[in-house]
Parts: structure tokens; C-alpha cells; sequence
């Protein structure tokens, strides 16, 4: 994980415990937001909203599905975030 990708992985965690009232420590890629870490769909809908703000895009509303992993969730925005390399003209 580069530089940039550990930065989102912060943001993103940090902002998951901030709307589960967590401890950072308790939110890793492995937890499903809801079995895990206790969120529900309301939840779901504040880290969702809180995230599109955060990274400046709207993120798919599947992607907070409360089975998915915290790893899944920054695995998508790693991608979206990373810099696209264009063919030359």
C-alpha cells in the first residue's frame, strides 16, 4: 500500500468509527459493517453520505450493504481515487 492508499485507508476507518462511535482500533478491513461493527441501514446511509463528502464523489449505494467488509469499501475508493494513466495521443 502506497502512500496515498494509506491515507485513504485512514480517512476512511476514521470516518467509519466516527459514525459508529467506535474506537478506531475497532474498525479493520476484515469487520463487515454490520455483523462487526453493529451498524445498521440508517448507519449505513450517514457512512455513505460522509464518504462522498469526504473523497468528493458519490459512492454506489450497494457498496454499503451491511455485509460487505471495511476492506471492500476502501478497495473501491483506492481504485476511484488512484490516478488513471491515458494513452498518449
Amino acid at each position: 500500500m502506497n502512500e496515498q492508499e494509506k491515507i485513504i485507508a485512514l480517512r476512511v476507518m476514521e470516518i467509519i468509527a466516527e459514525k459508529l462511535c467506535l474506537d478506531l482500533r475497532e474498525v479493520a478491513g476484515d469487520k463487515k459493517l454490520g455483523a462487526d461493527l453493529g451498524a445498521d441501514s440508517l448507519d449505513a446511509v450517514d457512512i455513505a453520505l460522509a464518504l462522498d463528502e469526504a473523497f468528493g464523489m458519490e459512492l454506489p449505494d450497494e457498496l454499503f450493504a451491511l455485509d460487505h467488509t471495511v476492506q471492500h469499501i476502501l478497495n473501491f475508493i483506492i481504485t476511484a481515487k488512484a490516478p488513471h494513466d491515458t494513452p498518449p495521443a
